[in-house]
């Protein structure tokens, strides 16, 4: 049996955007001392979802990308912090690719929650380097699982197990630069 490694195609943030961030949610950590917060070296977008590929296809991919991949840096707008994710009476709204604003429509209790996510405004540039990074992998013969299905942009910052007591949704404005994008192996913890 090939030795498979579970990895996904990240998005990682500055360390500026991590230090300015951490101070915005100060107060929400404090209020919500019992939830599991993500340290910011694993804060980061995913543009692909994790996959199982040997360390050849590893290779394969991460040269692909490195050869292949024409993305231009661009800006995401951070748009509130919100429990997530989205339960199934409840939609998302996107805007007009940046002309609307991004809202949650509430429908259920936050008992369904398991998550805090900071949502991002929709990007049409985040979409189109999705696209091009799963194009690139298709290239080179990997099959990829609904590579081009368009998601929610986000960031979990938290999960919890009990009610979200405490939390608040607080909106923002914050800006990120998309600079770069990263393969990123993920490590289950059996905790």
């Amino acid at each position: 049996m090939i030795d498979e490694k579970r990895v996904f195609i990240a998005l990682p943030f500055s360390e500026g955007f991590k230090k300015e961030f951490k101070e915005a949610i100060f107060d929400l950590k404090e209020k919500c001392p019992e939830f599991r917060w993500l340290p910011e070296e694993n804060w980061h977008l995913t543009i692909l979802p994790p996959h199982y590929w040997s360390e050849n296809e590893i290779e394969i991919v991460s040269n692909a990308l490195k050869t292949n991949l024409k993305s231009k840096i661009f800006n995401l707008e951070a748009d509130r912090i919100v429990l997530g994710p989205p339960s199934p009476h409840q939609r998302f709204i996107g805007g007009g690719l940046g002309q609307e604003r991004a809202a949650y429509v509430k429908t259920s209790a936050s008992q369904s929650k398991r998550m805090v996510w900071l949502l991002f405004k929709d990007s049409q540039e985040f979409f189109n380097l999705k696209t091009q990074v799963a194009k690139i992998i298709e290239s080179v013969g990997i099959a990829l699982d609904k590579p081009y299905q368009k998601e929610i942009i986000h960031l979990t910052l938290a999960r919890f197990k009990n009610q979200a007591r405490g939390f608040q949704e607080k909106s923002l404005n914050n800006m990120v630069q998309a600079e770069k994008v990263e393969l990123w192996r993920v490590f289950l913890d059996s905790s």
